[in-house]
């Protein structure tokens, strides 16, 4: 995933080097989670089209939004939710934190990674919901098939 990830930066830095300042990807078992934000429909569509042409993506989770650059001050609180977040995930004896990827851009929450349980899952996505300032929580987390069973 570390690889994909990386392949995927490397096409954008290709494409257009302002991509990969503008735009994260966070890959979990081939599934790419592009945040950010960006100034026009045709970035968002080249680090759309560049993540797909990487051998390995089977999913591309596109959470780019198109809107005038953010400021310091929201910078700094994205920054302070994500930090809330995961300190609350490690703390919780009941989530695996390292199963989880977060990120936070203008107040939302995106969330990417697999939980053991439905249970685990619920907590994870109350956790983010409990933190102040948090506009919205984008789930594309997993819940584990259980042996023998579904999900």
């Amino acid at each position: 995933d570390l690889r994909l990830a990386m392949d995927v930066r490397t096409r954008w830095l290709d494409k257009d080097h302002n991509i990969p300042v503008k735009v994260s990807v966070e890959v979990h078992e081939g599934r790419a989670l592009l945040t950010g934000v960006v100034q026009d429909e045709k970035m968002r569509a080249d680090a759309v089209g560049e993540a797909w042409k990487v051998a390995g993506i089977k999913q591309v989770l596109n959470e780019i939004e198109i809107a005038p650059s953010s400021g310091f001050v929201d910078f700094s609180r994205d920054a302070w939710i994500t930090t809330q977040i995961k300190s609350k995930f490690a703390f919780d004896e009941k989530i695996m934190a390292v199963n989880f990827h977060v990120q936070t851009i203008n107040g939302a929450v995106y969330l990417l990674g697999i939980a053991r349980s439905a249970d685990e899952h619920r907590r994870v996505v109350d956790t983010c919901r409990s933190i102040g300032y948090v506009r919205r929580v984008v789930d594309h987390i997993r819940v584990k098939q259980a042996a023998g069973g579904r999900s």
